[in-house]
């Protein structure tokens, strides 16, 4: 994941900054219109509305434009062209999260087979059942390499970890005498149990939209990284929500341990308004 900031060219847009703009130039150009510029009947305000709006829209298509042409921003089919530069395609539903991590570990990986990047980029690619993956030596065998797989819901876990085998074992992913060994992580369950209070103004469906939030945020937690309490309330604490408390001490703990080759098994969300 991107920590920059975001990218310059890609600019804040106000349309009333956009209309002060437009008018101040109608001033300058015709200074008596100074005393009647503000009145909304006038016919040089209406337009200068006009204008500025036009300008709003333009300079968003603008923005628009800049934002396809990084990793970090593109979407759909811009992401698309961005990865079929490298040689990637998107697999079968898969979505725009997924694809921009495999083009950054391709990247990556451009610098030979053997780096990490190189392995998590391939089993990635092998089936679209890999939610993530994570590669490191062998720990008891010398020169050999682990591949740590993280199934995704609704894929057979045992297909998913032979597709994966296969392509790290296919020429030309292979590097000569370097053992592979690809393993599925061991899942460590994790319950939610939490008392939300509404803010003003927060939609009827706010509990669904949390569970939604947590559930998509946790795919993005790294294999074999404890978890703790803090991120979990940090999903929970969206727009429309006032406060939470977890009214059990082990859902979710203070700190779920995940050791390395396992990861956060999300099992069960219960949200209740306070």
């Amino acid at each position: 994941m991107s920590h920059l900031d975001r990218p310059a060219v890609v600019e804040s847009l106000s349309f009333e900054a956009i209309l002060a703009s437009i008018k101040a130039d109608i001033v300058r150009l015709l200074p008596q219109a100074a005393s009647v510029i503000e009145l909304d009947s006038e016919p040089l305000n209406i337009l200068a509305q006009a204008f500025a709006y036009r300008e709003l829209l333009y300079r968003a298509r603008v923005n628009d434009a800049a934002q396809a042409q990084y990793i970090e921003t593109a979407t759909g089919s811009d992401l698309d062209h961005k990865a079929d530069f490298y040689g990637l395609a998107r697999l079968a539903g898969e979505s725009d999260e997924r694809l921009r991590e495999r083009l950054r570990l391709h990247i990556a990986a451009l610098a030979g087979n053997g780096t990490r990047q190189a392995y998590e980029a391939r089993a990635l690619a092998a089936h679209p059942g890999v939610r993530q993956a994570a590669a490191s030596a062998h720990p008891t065998l010398p020169g050999a390499v682990t591949v740590m797989l993280w199934p995704a819901r609704g894929h057979d876990p045992q297909a998913v970890r032979d597709a994966v085998q296969r392509a790290l074992e296919s020429d030309p992913a292979r590097i000569m005498g370097v053992p592979v060994q690809v393993a599925l992580a061991r899942a460590v369950p994790l319950r939610v149990r939490a008392q939300v209070e509404r803010a003003e103004g927060a939609p009827a469906d706010l509990l669904d939209r949390l569970r939604e939030r947590l559930q998509a945020a946790l795919q993005s937690w790294p294999l074999g990284r404890s978890l703790p309490r803090s991120w979990v309330s940090a999903q929970l604490y969206a727009p429309g929500v006032a406060a939470v408390t977890f009214p059990s001490a082990a859902e979710p703990p203070e700190l779920l341990a995940i050791r390395p080759g396992e990861y956060a098994d999300l099992q069960a969300v219960e949200l209740a308004e306070a």
